[in-house]
């Protein structure tokens, strides 16, 4: 049940990775995977940046090596990954 998002083309040019919708979590919030690298150049630093946003680890098998989190608006989460990992 991977489903692109759509985003804005300037936040999605600057965001240079693509985000997925994925199954709902368990109080019927939407959720949202990405890859990894759209945090930073290694694993350890872009967990770090993820967490300190509110992604964590997915591990769902339908896609691999990314990070999840909840958001009814995906354009302010985008933006607050390109904002994350300009520091």
């Amino acid at each position: 049940m991977n489903y692109k998002a759509h985003l804005d083309y300037k936040t999605e040019d600057a965001l240079g990775y693509d985000m997925y919708r994925v199954r709902n979590d368990v109080n019927g919030n939407p959720r949202y995977v990405i890859h990894w690298l759209a945090f930073g150049k290694d694993y350890d630093t872009a967990k770090k940046i993820a967490n300190s946003i509110g992604f964590r680890v997915y591990r769902g098998k339908d896609f691999g090596g990314g990070f999840v989190a909840q958001s009814y608006n995906l354009e302010s989460t985008a933006e607050r990954i390109i904002d994350a990992r300009q520091f």
